[in-house]
């Protein structure tokens, strides 16, 4: 799925998302610190085990191409497992290191399609479903 900051918010053609939600998220993922280097590099098994191999989930944020020259880099997070004591695994797309972020002190981020589109999603009513008056005549 792919999001972009538009006049009316975040949008995307895959899904309409909760635009104040979504800034919230890039907001959360532009002051991302890790808590913890749980490791410098680790081997195609040992990553499995941190749910990095395959990624449970990776997000990409591209900054916008408005010609600002302080504007950040690209940041791709493949995100791994959660463990209630340690926290959340991620790994930097490109960097060996994987680190955890602490439960307690950060955002709690997507690990699934299917939990960015519980937090992340919007749903809309259908567009025939107006309020009609139930005792009309059709």
């Amino acid at each position: 799925m792919r999001a972009e900051l538009g006049e009316q918010g975040w949008q995307s053609s895959d899904l309409p998302l909760d635009s104040d939600g979504v800034a919230v998220l890039v907001e959360d993922l532009s002051g991302l610190r890790a808590d913890t280097i749980v490791a410098d590099a680790l081997g195609p098994t040992e990553l499995e085990g941190f749910g990095l191999a395959p990624p449970r989930a990776r997000i990409q944020v591209d900054p916008a191409q408005d010609g600002d020259a302080r504007q950040a880099l690209p940041l791709a997070l493949l995100i791994g497992d959660r463990d209630p004591k340690r926290g959340q695994f991620v790994q930097r797309e490109g960097d060996s290191k994987i680190y955890a972020l602490d439960p307690s002190s950060g955002p709690s981020l997507p690990d699934s399609w299917e939990s960015f589109v519980a937090d992340y999603g919007r749903s809309d009513p259908p567009a025939d479903s107006e309020d009609t008056d139930p005792g009309a005549a059709p």
